[in-house]
């Protein structure tokens, strides 16, 4: 009974959480910074938010015309090239390109490609590639490399690496093509294959492919980086874990390192290590904490000044990731904390830690657009609404005198005496 109490106070805390916090503040893959402003495509609702850093402002500058109101995980990436943001599409049908000096925007369907093992899934793209006015999506789910160039809009498919990859995958599930980040070395980008040990060569003259397997204990490269170009850090997916491992392209040679406090069968532990001159940092997906590698003892620890702050079982987070947006600015290791959705900065030379909130600027029509979206959706469907996809304070403020929200009536009704009613005739 003490569990089953202390379980509904659990999610009874959770769900408070998801009303106040989740649709309020931003939550993304990544951002991009830019004369003191901030970008990101969020994952919690439909639209790109801008942050003024110097007043500490939030707001969605803009929706993805085509897309659900209330769309979740539109978009993963963001890069920007100029005065372009160029969105890499998750479950959005389109490429998207934000015009920030005259606020439009460009959208670039996808062509349909045939799948030869049916694995195709909503993930469409996961990174992205800038090499001078060319963006490089790379397929997640999707079976291509679809680069854009910026000046001409022309649209290149690289379709050549696929047979090659789906004959070698290590696993049933082929768990995506490629995965987090990449390494630049001249003219060529390496690339991690989620689903097979290897890294797939891109060479950005000729768009021509190579795949390169690499002799590593791993089920799939899940990440890729590199401080000098020349050692390659990379970290595994679904089994070895516990493991990261530096490969040297210039000797081939392969050295391994172990994590001794993580679990060596998780199937996504890390994203692509960010590396520093003294120190590699792994900031987790689904591991228990961060990592870092010091370069001259040459071991792993746990960050123990921020595991504190990441101490929530999975079912207790708003995401299921334990960490998003991670990045290094000069000397502040930045990254959202998937417990509380706050912004975190570690100062990787003093230890020092700031944490804040990132609200969202709110106005009615937004919260009544929100709103809408939602029960229209599942009253199309005849569902009731789930808590999670929908803030309390949302379905507050829109019980009141309106017309044709729930039920189409063509009088002016209360919402909440319609919702007793409603509910009376159902019992």
């Amino acid at each position: 009974m003490g569990s089953s109490r202390r379980n509904g106070k659990s999610r009874e805390c959770l769900m408070k959480a998801y009303n106040e916090t989740y649709y309020t503040k931003p939550i993304a893959m990544n951002m991009v910074e830019d004369n003191g402003k901030i970008w990101m495509s969020l994952l919690n609702r439909n639209g790109i938010c801008e942050i003024d850093k110097v007043r500490g402002e939030a707001r969605i500058c803009r929706i993805f015309d085509g897309e659900p109101y209330d769309g979740k995980f539109l978009y993963s990436y963001v890069v920007k090239v100029s005065h372009y943001l160029i969105f890499s599409p998750w479950e959005a049908k389109n490429i998207a390109i934000y015009n920030l000096e005259c606020d439009s925007m460009i959208y670039i369907p996808l062509k349909k490609i045939e799948h030869q093992n049916g694995h195709y899934q909503k993930i469409k793209f996961w990174n992205i590639i800038q090499h001078n006015s060319d963006v490089y999506l790379l397929g997640y789910d999707y079976p291509a490399i679809v680069k854009v160039n910026l000046d001409s809009r022309q649209v290149t498919y690289i379709t050549d690496w696929v047979d090659e990859v789906e004959r070698n995958v290590q696993s049933e599930d082929i768990s995506g093509y490629f995965a987090d980040g990449h390494v630049i070395v001249g003219n060529q980008a390496l690339i991690s294959v989620a689903c097979m040990n290897a890294v797939l060569e891109l060479d950005f003259e000729t768009g021509n492919t190579k795949i390169i397997k690499i002799d590593v204990p791993m089920g799939g490269i899940g990440g890729i980086a590199s401080a000098d170009g020349v050692n390659i850090w990379l970290v595994g997916k679904r089994s070895k874990t516990n493991r990261v491992c530096c490969w040297n392209i210039r000797t081939d040679r392969v050295s391994e390192y172990c994590i001794e406090d993580e679990k060596d069968d998780i199937y996504d532990p890390f994203y692509a290590p960010i590396c520093t001159e003294k120190k590699i940092y792994f900031m987790p997906i689904s591991a228990s904490a961060i990592y870092e590698f010091d370069v001259v003892s040459k071991k792993i620890v746990k960050n123990r000044s921020l595991d504190i702050f990441l101490k929530k079982e999975e079912n207790m987070r708003m995401l299921w990731w334990k960490t998003l947006a991670s990045r290094i600015e000069k000397n502040l290791l930045i990254f959202i904390n998937c417990d509380d959705l706050k912004w975190y900065e570690y100062n990787v030379t003093t230890g020092e830690i700031r944490n804040y909130i990132v609200r969202l600027e709110e106005t009615m029509r937004s919260i009544d657009q929100f709103f809408d979206a939602v029960c229209l959706k599942y009253k199309k469907n005849n569902f009731i609404i789930p808590e999670k996809e929908i803030p309390l304070k949302y379905v507050v403020n829109n019980m009141e005198l309106e017309k044709k929200v729930l039920w189409d009536m063509d009088i002016e009704c209360l919402i909440g005496g319609k919702i007793y009613e409603q509910l009376c005739r159902d019992i």
